[in-house]
């Protein structure tokens, strides 16, 4: 019996070949004014889950859970099941704010128009994932909707054009700000 193996080439290693191309330079302004080891800014929230009384308006995820019946990761509606059981489990730390989810928003511009914009944007962000998780199953993705919040955080002074690495290092500062 005769084996033959075919290897695909990269060219990786070859003599003459191209190098990778190389990153972009790390924002030089970093070095002149740096980001401090903690950050706190100031956030808005927006979408259901930034409702002051969020805790007393969702249904607790034992009884969603024996509500919908038994699920797997496979299910169409199991990864906003087990979302919903990952905040389940964490809202019962003292260290973390309440049982939601959602992302962080980083405003880097400051213009009157991307002002006027801003919560319009933001409330169709909203409204995709609400269609997203509502689709495959609308108990589930509306409690997940429920519990979902975006947070825009505004600082003109430190964020008006800020480049990716500054956004990057503020959200690290920000994140060790809040003992995370």
């Amino acid at each position: 019996m005769e084996w033959h193996v075919s290897l695909l080439s990269t060219g990786r290693g070859k003599a003459g070949t191209p190098a990778p191309p190389r990153l972009s330079p790390r924002d030089p302004t970093l070095k002149t004014r740096p980001v401090p080891p903690k950050r706190h800014f100031g956030i808005r929230s927006i979408g259901s889950g930034a409702a002051s009384d969020i805790r007393s308006t969702i249904e607790p995820f034992d009884k969603l859970k024996e509500r919908v019946g038994p699920f797997s990761r496979s299910d169409e509606c199991g990864s906003a099941m087990y979302l919903l059981k990952s905040i389940d489990r964490r809202s019962h730390r003292l260290d973390v704010d309440g049982p939601t989810w959602g992302y962080f928003i980083f405003v880097t511009s400051y213009s009157a128009v991307a002002m006027q914009n801003l919560e319009s944007a933001a409330e169709k962000v909203v409204e995709v994932v609400r269609r997203s998780l509502t689709q495959s199953h609308p108990a589930i993705g509306a409690e997940a909707t429920k519990r979902f919040k975006l947070d825009l955080i505004q600082d003109p002074e430190t964020l008006q054009d800020a480049s990716d690495d500054r956004i990057r290092e503020e959200f690290n500062a920000m994140l060790k700000g809040h003992g995370l």
